[in-house]
């Protein structure tokens, strides 16, 4: 890489630091530009380019982690295994449990549904801080300031 780049590459991500930490403070795009001088354009690229190498380092890391968990289930599943084929009841028991967090790991059950309810799980909760009542304050709160 040469210098001239080595440069340009410190400085966009000084801007992307710069635009996120405005970001993180509540700033819109619009109040970016002015306070670094940056178009309202290139501060959200630079927002979203940030974003996205987040992403990929949220997946790596995400993946080395189910990668990790997958081979301690190897180890759990070979170490009860003769249990298993003795018909150890027990031994059965957790070689399902342990199939089943596999199987969630893997993704191959589809997701769970989660909604906000009461605290005994009967009934939908619909209180005035429910999950929908802080996304229409945040909408809103966004549609005011951008």
């Amino acid at each position: 890489m040469s210098k001239t780049s080595s440069v340009n590459r410190a400085k966009v991500t000084a801007n992307q630091a710069e635009v996120m930490r405005h970001r993180v403070d509540g700033k819109s795009f619009r109040e970016i530009a002015e306070l670094t001088g940056i178009s309202r354009a290139h501060c959200h690229r630079l927002a979203q380019a940030a974003m996205e190498e987040l992403q990929v380092r949220t997946q790596t890391d995400a993946e080395a982690v189910v990668a990790l968990e997958l081979g301690r289930l190897d180890v759990a599943v070979a170490a009860i295994m003769l249990k298993v084929r003795e018909g150890h009841m027990g031994a059965i028991d957790r070689l399902i449990r342990l199939s089943e967090r596999r199987t969630r790991l893997l993704g191959v059950e589809g997701p769970t549904k989660i909604a906000p309810t009461s605290p005994d799980g009967a009934t939908e909760y619909t209180g005035g801080f429910g999950l929908s009542a802080l996304l229409g304050e945040a909408r809103r709160h966004q549609n005011q300031r951008d």
